[in-house]
């Protein structure tokens, strides 16, 4: 729901969070997830392109 925009607070009133940490807990776990991603793919990008 984060990666789509929905803002931290309500993602957290949904997923039933009595604090809005756990929430920020999970958050921080996606942006790692992005980056980790995010490498994987620019780095295939770079070794099919490469001549």
């Amino acid at each position: 729901m984060l990666s789509q925009g929905c803002s931290i607070e309500n993602v957290s009133r949904m997923v039933g969070h009595s604090n809005i940490k756990q929430t920020q807990h999970y958050a921080k776990i996606l942006a790692k997830s992005v980056v980790d991603d995010y490498m994987r793919v620019g780095q295939s990008l770079i070794e099919n392109t490469t001549p």
